[in-house]
């Protein structure tokens, strides 16, 4: 079983004695000798695991972890410390039997039904039901994954991607497509270092699953695309965003490369500079203290260099002689006010 699967599990028992009358309350007691189904499906170590993930991720249970006080080879006090706040309740004397009744004690706080109805909306999640922005943003990171695997032969990978893809790990997780994963950030703007193990017995039947739904669904893109911005009526809406990938390629829209600047050089570190920087007015002074080196070309000339043309210029740039300022992302209200006609650049294959 998967890791996702004995949460479920353990998620079914607990919502079993949430419904039936608790004779210990407000305590709720697993024992593993009392559950024959679910001590042949998971070990002591595993059920600890899986309660500390429902009390510290999912926050809906505070196990009790008993500090047994003796005198004389008797317990006279046991204490419920909560690992979450440190706070200590006395166990009455009266109830030392569930200390070794149960492997293991807690307590369900009152909104769990609701937190059920979502967890259990989120497991019965379909992929067919994905919009198509996220249907392509998995398809994307399954292949990524795909290929990566190909290459180690392991179910261990790791890979960068643009952008953090905490959402589609989840939801990969959540079906059990991956058994573990972790993101973190890493380089020059939005570059994520991800690291996964994948499930292999349904890993390769989704990579196909997925592949087919996505051709399904996918646009032809023309060797000239028109970065068209989906209508909305919302100004916050983020129409067009510039990233910088690990191989120093300048991005728009994750799907556009403009230019792909020489490591170290002046474009690529001024550049760099701007996207820590965003939506600021900078000095050059400032720029050339931060990078070591003085900046030789003037600004229009290195956004020239970094692949932004006319109407790129103007929509993420205001420049000046010693000064510039760099728009990142930019919203829908954002771009009304510079009267652009939509975006349109020749895209290169990523």
């Amino acid at each position: 079983m998967t890791f996702q699967e004995k949460i479920t599990l353990i998620v079914n028992l607990i919502k079993h004695k949430f419904d039936a009358p608790r004779p210990f309350a407000p305590y709720t007691g697993i024992s593993l000798k009392s559950e024959p189904r679910l001590s042949k499906k998971i070990t002591k170590h595993e059920l600890s695991q899986a309660l500390d993930y429902l009390e510290f991720t999912e926050q809906i249970i505070q196990v009790l972890r008993p500090s047994k006080i003796y005198k004389e080879g008797r317990i006279i006090e046991a204490w419920e410390v909560s690992k979450t706040t440190g706070e200590k309740i006395l166990i009455p004397q009266n109830e030392e039997d569930l200390l070794k009744k149960f492997d293991f004690l807690f307590i369900i706080h009152p909104y769990f039904p609701n937190w059920l109805n979502s967890y259990q909306a989120k497991l019965n999640r379909k992929i067919e039901d994905l919009s198509e922005a996220n249907m392509q943003k998995i398809h994307n990171l399954v292949c990524k994954f795909d290929d990566k695997f190909q290459l180690v032969n392991s179910p261990n990978i790791t890979i960068t991607a643009q952008y953090s893809q905490q959402d589609s790990l989840k939801f990969l997780y959540d079906k059990s497509i991956l058994l573990n994963f972790s993101e973190k950030k890493v380089g020059l703007g939005e570059i994520y270092e991800i690291n996964v193990v994948i499930n292999f017995e349904r890993f390769m039947p989704f990579v196909e699953e997925i592949k087919q739904l996505y051709q399904k669904t996918k646009t032809k893109h023309t060797e000239t695309q028109k970065v068209k911005p989906s209508s909305t009526n919302d100004p916050d809406q983020i129409l067009y965003q510039i990233s910088f990938s690990m191989n120093y390629e300048v991005i728009l829209n994750d799907l556009v490369i403009l230019s792909k600047p020489n490591l170290d050089s002046e474009n690529a570190e001024v550049f760099a500079y701007l996207l820590r920087n965003p939506n600021k007015e900078v000095l050059r002074a400032n720029i050339e203290t931060e990078i070591n080196k003085d900046i030789k070309k003037d600004f229009h000339k290195i956004v020239d260099n970094l692949g932004f043309g006319k109407d790129l210029k103007k929509t993420f740039f205001h420049i000046s002689k010693n000064t510039i300022l760099f728009r990142n992302p930019i919203t829908q209200s954002q771009f009304e006010k510079l009267g652009i006609p939509p975006l349109k650049v020749i895209q290169k294959p990523i």
